[in-house]
């Protein structure tokens, strides 16, 4: 995904060019049903430096932290990467309650997310976080460490 392709979907503000990223990637994942995790967004962008990735790593945070009375901090539970953050917002789409759990975390030059989703009550953060391991593994291979 390009930076222009990024800068269309930027809720945090972000302005990538000045972060220094080169490229990255995005993908969803849907399944049908009415309890567990129903929807997935990974992404992962990489950057000239590990700054300019802690930077993004930061933004994001901080826009999370704007709408605190929305997301909720959690603990992810074990180390990921150099740093990161998991936080859940609970909201209501045509009378149904949705929890939606964000992670963000950056290794080395590299800012990562998952993003999922599904009916409130249902969805095991823990799921969350072995999505982000496994992407986290990837990660480190692509670095050759």
């Amino acid at each position: 995904m390009s930076n222009a392709d990024a800068n269309k979907d930027n809720s945090a503000r972000k302005n990538y060019a000045k972060l220094g990223r080169i490229t990255g990637y995005e993908t969803d994942f849907t399944k049908s049903g009415i309890v567990g995790l129903l929807q997935v967004t990974s992404a992962a962008s990489v950057y000239k430096t590990s700054r300019g990735a802690h930077k993004s790593l930061r933004l994001s945070a901080e826009a999370a932290a704007k709408e605190n009375s929305h997301f909720k901090r959690l603990s992810v539970g074990k180390p990921l990467g150099s740093e990161a953050r998991l936080y859940l917002r609970t909201l209501t789409n045509d009378g149904t309650k949705i929890d939606i759990y964000s992670l963000i975390w950056r290794t080395g030059r590299v800012y990562a997310a998952i993003l999922g989703g599904g009916i409130s009550g249902t969805v095991d953060p823990v799921a969350i976080v072995r999505l982000a391991m496994r992407q986290q593994g990837r990660i480190v291979d692509g670095l050759g460490r």
